[in-house]
């Protein structure tokens, strides 16, 4: 089953996309972003000065915190900030607020429904009333701020069973037809990577993760394809099987063999050992070349202008190779007379 799968009846297509115009009404509070170094304490108290504070969370990119806070707040407070001046980018103040766009809101697209799945860790799963239980205070305290509608949810657990309630992988906010999407996208946001309560001093708070839920054709579609996918994967193997059946060996093996029956030495070492066989013969004829050239050299110079120093160092400048014994020796005779 799909962690995100809806599990009970939701509103028509028409109804989702008629929510998803943005409210008019006037509110008290509002949401805004802060973009500052300061720590979240040191924000918190800034802010106590000129009013009151609903939330604040650190948003967080690739696990990384950024310099950005999310805030709910009175809007009377960014009006008194804005006074101050911290509405100012250039400011050396410390921090400067602005408001939050409404278009960045992550709203709902299509194959999914205007509920949430929350997906609750491990060790919360023992049981669902308390799991419940903290799910609706935080839904509640965004009701104190004018962010939803009271009594607006309920909330469905998917349970392994239902003798010790425990929970298989999550939970679903399940909220009724009248309430804006914008306001579920608002309290989306903002619980979203808010913390569970701590569960020992040894341990870290798990984040809060708030995901939109699937419809059930969305489901059922994913499924199918999935199967697809599946079949076409059997098929694929089926073929290569068969083909492995029909011929034991592969086609190039063959091919190769052939080649070798019918040409016991390969070309490619033939041809290498006719090369060595050139070099060979043109190492001979350079040695018999240079040999012909000593004994050019040495007869062009007469006897009586031969002297020892002169017929050695003529002897050292010719190679080892090129000097036949019979011409050293001859020249030695003459050198003595």
């Amino acid at each position: 089953m799909d962690k995100r799968e809806e599990t009970t009846s939701t509103s028509s297509e028409e109804e989702i996309i008629l929510c998803k115009k943005l409210s008019t009404k006037d509110s008290k509070t509002g949401l805004y972003i802060i973009y500052s170094r300061w720590s979240l304490c040191r924000i918190d108290r800034e802010l106590s000065f000129y009013g009151k504070i609903g939330l604040l969370r650190i948003i967080c990119e690739a696990g990384k915190e950024t310099n950005r806070t999310l805030a709910l707040l009175e809007n009377e407070v960014y009006d008194k900030l804005s006074e101050k001046g911290y509405t100012d980018k250039k400011s050396n103040k410390g921090f400067n607020i602005a408001r939050f766009n409404q278009k960045a809101f992550d709203l709902p697209s299509k194959g999914f429904t205007k509920n949430l799945f929350i997906y609750v860790p491990e060790v919360f799963r023992k049981n669902d009333v308390e799991t419940i239980d903290i799910i609706d205070e935080k839904l509640t305290h965004l009701v104190g701020w004018e962010v939803l509608p009271k009594d607006s949810w309920h909330v469905n657990t998917v349970l392994k069973s239902r003798e010790k309630g425990a929970i298989s992988s999550g939970c679903f906010i399940v909220f009724d037809n009248d309430v804006e999407i914008i306001a579920i996208a608002k309290a989306k946001l903002l619980i979203t990577d808010t913390f569970w309560p701590k569960v020992a001093d040894d341990l870290e708070r798990e984040p809060f993760k708030c995901l939109w839920a699937k419809k059930k054709e969305q489901k059922k579609k994913i499924e199918d394809d999935s199967k697809e996918k599946d079949d076409k994967k059997y098929k694929r193997k089926f073929k290569s099987e068969e083909k492995d059946d029909d011929c034991e060996i592969p086609k190039r093996k063959i091919k190769s063999e052939e080649k070798d029956d019918d040409c016991e030495i390969p070309k490619r070492r033939i041809k290498s050992e006719e090369k060595d066989k050139k070099k060979s013969k043109d190492k001979e004829y350079r040695l018999k070349d240079r040999s012909k050239d000593a004994e050019k050299i040495v007869d062009t110079i007469p006897v009586t202008f031969q002297p020892v120093e002169i017929v050695d160092d003529i002897v050292a400048t010719i190679p080892v190779t090129a000097q036949p014994v019979e011409i050293v020796d001859d020249m030695v005779e003459k050198n003595d007379s």
